[in-house]
């Protein structure tokens, strides 16, 4: 099975031997990482990168059979953005889709209610901007939890598989 390796990891300095990592674990079970930097782009601008790389993640999307996508915070109290695109986009075209994260039996509101300042409006919580906190109980969005097979280790979703 070619899965879609999906989440922030591409930022990072070592990309490339996280990348590997990932790929080695899939392979132990018998399936092929596909990670975004494996795609090879030249451009004039970046401009033309931007649009390059974003077509190139797509195709690489449309060949896999799953999407397996960090789904820990990223810069906040959600998940990488790139990476939630990445999922919706897996998701409308029917493939499987398995996130991992930190401590995904704590919810949402737990997590933020932890590291936030908050208000209690009965029977709401609140943000610093007073904006209503998602209370599913579910370890992300509910549009991710829904779509998403939630487990706490990329390893445990190349398992799922």
């Amino acid at each position: 099975m070619k899965i879609y390796l999906a989440g922030p990891e591409v930022f990072d300095i070592n990309a490339l031997e996280i990348a590997e990592e990932l790929k080695t674990i899939c392979r132990k079970y018998g399936h092929e990482g596909l990670f975004p930097l494996d795609n090879v782009i030249n451009a004039d601008s970046k401009k033309e990168l931007s649009k390059k790389i974003f077509d190139a993640n797509i195709k690489m999307i449309k060949k896999a059979d799953a999407v397996i996508a960090n789904l820990n915070n990223w810069r906040g109290f959600e998940p990488d953005s790139g990476t939630i695109f990445e999922v919706g986009f897996a998701y409308a075209l029917n493939k499987k889709v398995l996130g991992y994260i930190d401590n995904p039996e704590k919810s949402y509101l737990e997590k933020v209610v932890e590291n936030a300042e908050t208000k209690n409006i009965s029977p709401f919580i609140l943000d610093n901007n007073e904006k209503i906190i998602e209370d599913f109980d579910n370890p992300v969005n509910l549009m991710i939890s829904e779509s998403t097979d939630i487990y706490s280790s990329f390893e445990e979703c190349v398992k799922a598989l």
